[in-house]
């Protein structure tokens, strides 16, 4: 999965973030480079698009269509007419994109139906005017979701099936809280919150609590005392202790 910088270019908070990622998840899209150039290029611009690994459907966005265009949008148009013609409408739809729409700022993205595509892949031979360049995006929608918690990204499954999933990148992310991925694959795990204490002594930090099942406040009691050290199950005690108004019945 791809965050292309032009979609969070105007984001000021982390909902604006979640949104753009959720996005993301939702639909599997690529997008062109930036499109300096023309948006009237002077010769056919051919590239293939494979839906779900099946075989690649070659595309042909003819210059003779193109050849009176001035905006981006007369581009999209002709380019939509390319799909169409060879039978991807309703399953990839090309849309602007980019940090505005003229040239210089301009982009193509490549969208494919939340519905029935699952995994899109563009497949380009070379160079061309419309810099189209070879990707490939996943559809994650009703598997994976971002959500966030203050400034912090979660992301989750959403779907039961799913037991395991990490996250890996070519780099750290600082810019999503994510720069702990220079070091290798992020493993998730069903940790729902962390405690922190200010006296560690030799226990490891932070004690990491799961809830999973745990139905009554009093599951959620004993889950803290089994986390931080403790086992409610002979009473013993753990390094942090919960309670309801302490001494009143659960």
């Amino acid at each position: 999965m791809t965050i292309y910088a032009d979609d969070t270019a105007t984001n000021t908070t982390i909902l604006n973030l979640v949104a753009d990622i959720n996005q993301a998840l939702h639909a599997p899209a690529v997008k062109s480079g930036v499109i300096a150039g023309s948006f009237a290029p002077g010769s056919d611009v051919t590239f293939s698009i494979k839906i779900n690994d099946g075989s690649p459907v070659a595309v042909t966005a003819l210059a003779t269509d193109m050849a009176g265009n001035t905006s981006l949008s007369d581009l999209i148009a002709d380019v939509n007419k390319a799909l169409t013609t060879s039978g991807l409408a309703g399953l990839v739809t090309a849309k602007p994109s980019g940090t505005g729409s003229f040239l210089g700022q301009a982009r193509i993205k490549f969208e494919g139906s939340a519905d029935s595509v699952n995994k899109l892949e563009l497949i380009v031979p070379g160079s061309n005017a419309l810099a189209l360049t070879s990707a490939v995006a996943t559809n994650f929608s009703g598997r994976l979701q971002a959500d966030s918690t203050g400034n912090k990204l979660i992301l989750s499954a959403v779907d039961s099936s799913i037991s395991a999933f990490q996250i890996s990148a070519a780099a750290g992310l600082p810019e999503l809280g994510l720069d702990v991925l220079g070091n290798g694959p992020l493993v998730a795990d069903s940790v729902d919150f962390a405690i922190y204490i200010s006296n560690p002594g030799a226990e490891a930090q932070p004690y990491k609590v799961t809830l999973d099942k745990k139905m009554t406040i009093q599951d959620v009691i004993d889950a803290i005392t089994d986390a931080t050290g403790g086992d409610h199950s002979t009473n013993t005690p753990g390094k942090v202790t919960a309670a309801v108004n302490a001494g009143a019945p659960v």
